[in-house]
């Protein structure tokens, strides 16, 4: 799973349950250039995407990206937005 958010406290979170709880392997940036990199270059089943990054937000990441690319994206904005 990739997580993209610049807060912190909200990846801690996200991390914590998707380790603990559903016992996933997780990557993290803070930054959306640098998930779209790491998205060239790794397969990632799910990606948690914060809608306000400042670098790239959820929306304009979503129209660089295919659906095909990738399994999910969940979009974070103080609650889910799932995508399949």
């Amino acid at each position: 799973v990739l997580v993209v958010d610049p807060d912190p406290t909200t990846v801690f979170a996200i991390k914590r349950v998707l380790q603990r709880d559903l016992n996933c392997q997780v990557v993290d940036t803070d930054c959306g250039l640098d998930a779209l990199e790491r998205l060239s270059r790794e397969r990632f089943s799910f990606v948690v995407f914060g809608l306000d990054s400042p670098t790239i937000g959820g929306e304009e990441f979503l129209r660089t990206r295919t659906m095909g690319d990738f399994a999910h994206v969940i979009l974070n904005l103080n609650e889910f937005i799932y995508l399949r």
